[in-house]
């Protein structure tokens, strides 16, 4: 994942610091927050805008910096269960 800025200040790695996943959603999906809500312990949310969004509406970011997953437009919440499972385990919640 490119090391862009977001429009709260922070960077991309600056968040990835925790050792922990990133899902960034850039389109307030509130079916996002719920989910990350359930991968609470492994995944950080965060919500908002970027300066350079690369045509996603969201994404997974592993704690290695590499996307794990992402979406244009809507997304799909099986598409994200199935890949949070596979790279963070069951969900806390």
């Amino acid at each position: 994942m490119p090391d862009f800025k977001l429009l709260g200040g922070s960077r991309v790695n600056q968040q990835l610091r925790t050792g922990r996943g990133l899902l960034l959603d850039f389109g307030a999906d509130r079916s996002l927050r719920a989910l990350a809500a359930r991968w609470s312990e492994q995944i950080d949310y965060v919500v908002g805008d970027s300066t350079e969004r690369l045509d996603v509406s969201a994404a997974l970011v592993r704690p290695d910096g590499v996307v794990a997953w992402a979406c244009e437009g809507e997304a799909h919440l099986g598409d994200v269960e199935h890949v949070a499972t596979r790279w963070f385990g069951k969900p806390c919640r």
